[in-house]
């Protein structure tokens, strides 16, 4: 019984203090371009964070894929902010670095990777949902070169030629952004 009511008070108190956490920073905007070819499915993305406090805070990111690590090459994770590349470690299924922020300032990230394309490729969204609140704006657009697309999880908002875009405003994904050939 004791170790029952230990249990869920540390779940209580480790759950209110990252709800604290995540109301001191606040992930509000995305900006992805997708590409896909032969052999391929790259993300570049700019990903912009808020200080909601009035002094420095380090923030930690998790930062997930879509699949193992193993299979991903990481071709730069950079301080847009600062004009410096950011050191990162590679756990199985995404990479965890941290930012520093400034007092009521924002911070802009951009994160491009490759990984070898499949007959359903996952951008993972939902991890949005960690953050506590939806995102102010995300953007997408992908480009497709020798290929046709059968299934988008979610409907482009507008197509030209062999690229789709997406617009969102205060989006709180319930499912990952999959693309299905």
């Amino acid at each position: 019984m004791m170790k029952t009511f230990l249990f869920c008070f540390s779940f209580i108190l480790c759950n209110l203090f990252g709800v604290y956490a995540q109301r001191e920073v606040s992930f509000v905007e995305e900006y992805i371009d997708f590409e896909i070819n032969a052999e391929t499915f790259v993300v570049n993305g700019i990903y912009l964070f808020c200080n909601n406090t009035d002094r420095d805070i380090t923030q930690r990111i998790t930062f997930p894929f879509g699949i193992s690590t193993d299979s991903v090459t990481v071709k730069r994770v950079w301080d847009l902010t600062n004009g410096q590349s950011i050191d990162y470690k590679i756990l199985q299924e995404n990479i965890a670095f941290s930012i520093k922020l400034s007092p009521r300032d924002s911070f802009s990230l951009n994160i491009e990777y490759a990984q070898p394309v499949k007959k359903e490729n996952r951008y993972i969204l939902r991890s949005t949902q960690a953050w506590g609140e939806a995102l102010k704006v995300a953007n997408y657009s992908l480009s497709v070169k020798s290929f046709s697309v059968a299934q988008f999880s979610y409907a482009p908002d507008a197509t030209r030629e062999n690229i789709y875009y997406w617009r969102k405003t205060d989006f709180l994904p319930d499912e990952d952004f999959i693309i299905t050939f």
